[in-house]
């Protein structure tokens, strides 16, 4: 699973990045937390940056909701709870 993420991270940077750019952060047994940094945050719509990561987890087969989301150090720390394997 821990290769699923990091596999999203990097394809989810390459095709968003430098606007905005996941950093891995946190992994429990039923939920990740990922670091989203990058000039999106001065947009209103910022969740849709954090739903396009969910895709990028999607494709790999993780299937998570978002559970979490607050502001530190100059990153939207977003926690995903994963459902199951899809």
């Amino acid at each position: 699973m821990i290769k699923n993420i990091f596999s999203a991270i990097e394809k989810y940077n390459k095709y968003h990045s430098p606007e905005a750019t996941a950093k891995f952060v946190k992994y429990g047994k039923n939920f990740i937390v990922i670091g989203f940094s990058g000039p999106f945050s001065m947009n209103h719509c910022t969740s849709d940056w954090f739903d396009d990561f969910k895709i990028e987890l999607e494709k790999k087969r993780l299937k998570v909701n978002i559970v979490s989301l607050k502001e530190k150090d100059g990153f939207h720390l977003v926690k995903f709870d994963f459902k199951k394997e899809v």
